[in-house]
């Protein structure tokens, strides 16, 4: 941007100026544009729905060589702390690696459409 009728050692400055006001217009209209947060019970509501309709689940773990491992689970529904329980054999190799690392993923997806 040229400015004709700026001193030489302001226009760099006018410039830098000129420069962060557009960055941060955006970033203040993005602020203000923020939607309200979701409603917990709504949210909590929708996911049981979600859930009450599926039958299956994808548990994810990890191996004894850090590689994750995805079954396809049958779930209980969720209890009121939506807490979800699968049923399977306290020898089987997810059970080992939960114990092993109790970090894992369940993932429950609808295919209805909306």
């Amino acid at each position: 941007m040229k400015c004709s009728n700026v001193p030489a050692r302001l226009a760099g400055s006018l410039s830098l100026v000129l420069l962060i006001s557009t960055l941060a217009a955006p970033c203040t209209l993005l602020a203000q544009d923020k939607p309200p947060a979701p409603d917990r019970a709504k949210v909590v509501a929708a996911a049981r729905e979600v859930m009450a309709a599926q039958t299956y689940c994808a548990l994810a773990t990890i191996d004894e060589t850090g590689r994750p491992q995805v079954r396809t689970m049958n779930p209980f529904p969720p209890e009121e702390d939506m807490t979800v329980w699968v049923a399977t054999n306290t020898n089987s190799r997810k059970v080992q690696e939960i114990r092993k690392d109790p970090g894992f993923a369940c993932t429950i997806l609808t295919t209805a459409k909306r």
